[in-house]
């Protein structure tokens, strides 16, 4: 692993690296994840999968 692979911005939901153009979404808490992963973490559970912030509504 390089040493820059930690600063590679990544979706903590499905493990894989956010690229330009992608849809992404967040929640207020300035985590940012691939649109699509949000929309089905948000259906199981209301918060923030990384700081469990809930989800403002």
């Amino acid at each position: 692993s390089s040493p820059n692979s930690v600063d590679e911005p990544h979706c903590t939901i499905c493990f894989t690296e956010l690229e330009d153009g992608d849809r992404v979404g967040d929640i207020g808490c300035m985590h940012v994840f691939h649109a699509d992963c949000l929309k089905m973490w948000i259906q199981k559970r209301n918060s923030c999968p990384l700081c469990n912030i809930p989800v403002a509504k």
